[in-house]
């Protein structure tokens, strides 16, 4: 949805997509037709530890969107893929996403565990899913992390 709203705006000229999830089925697939329709060039980290240097080459692009695995914090490879990712460096701005759905405990468990990257911001999903906002919105403003987009439903990029 993120792609999508950038083109409307700005065009492919300056958007680069960045397909690192390979826990989830087809998610790399997923990235490279929505790259193919959109016409705008899917990179692929040959493993995930080389997502700086693919970054890097990637400077030029106004917009680089990443895919990563969206697994637990509890997950055993957490921390080497947290480890991964502050190695990005400086420039590169942090988005949790976050689903409306989730409670608020894991929320501000998950919010907790990626303090070290510093995110900028947070994509709130799942609104249309959700029972009730009253959790995530009090782990959000308990954490003091902004929102930068909400999405409550499937459509793209209506949703967003």
């Amino acid at each position: 949805k993120l792609a999508v709203r950038w083109m409307l705006r700005h065009g492919p000229k300056e958007l680069a997509l960045v397909a690192s999830d390979t826990v989830r089925i087809g998610a790399q697939d997923q990235m490279h037709a929505l790259g193919q329709l959109l016409g705008v060039p899917v990179h692929v980290p040959e493993r995930f530890e080389a997502l700086p240097e693919l970054l890097a080459r990637l400077e030029r692009h106004r917009l680089v969107l990443i895919d990563t695995p969206g697994t637990s914090v509890r997950d055993t490879q957490f921390e080497a893929r947290l480890a991964v990712l502050a190695a990005c460096g400086p420039a590169l701005g942090p988005a949790l996403v976050l689903a409306a759905s989730t409670q608020a405990g894991a929320l501000e468990e998950t919010i907790e565990r990626f303090k070290p990257l510093k995110p900028a911001s947070c994509v709130l999903t799942k609104t249309d899913e959700a029972a009730s906002l009253g959790g995530a919105l009090s782990a959000l403003i308990r954490s003091r992390l902004p929102v930068s987009y909400v999405s409550d439903g499937q459509r793209v990029p209506e949703d967003l």
